[in-house]
């Protein structure tokens, strides 16, 4: 299991629990998740799951949307050896 599958299971428990309600506003998922996140919903693989009103409305995202898709993409660093 790695930490992003970690991740998922505590927000998972927290939503839960109801002390969180799961969704991440796009400019704090912007600052937590850095430019993999931006590309991500540039991309199309990650979408909102509630836009506010108007034409600049808040967009708001699952937190297990973003750490689900961390976590698909993550591949875990190997060493390449070679025999001279």
């Amino acid at each position: 299991m790695n930490r992003y599958e970690m991740q998922i299971v505590v927000t998972e428990t927290l939503r839960q629990l109801g002390l969180t309600d799961g969704e991440i506003s796009d400019r704090q998922a912007r600052r937590v998740y850095g430019k993999p996140f931006i590309e991500a919903v540039e991309g199309g693989l990650i979408k909102p799951v509630r836009v506010g009103n108007g034409r600049t409305g808040t967009r708001y995202y699952r937190v297990i949307d973003i750490l689900s898709w961390k976590a698909e993409s993550y591949e875990p660093a190997h060493l390449v050896y070679k025999n001279r």
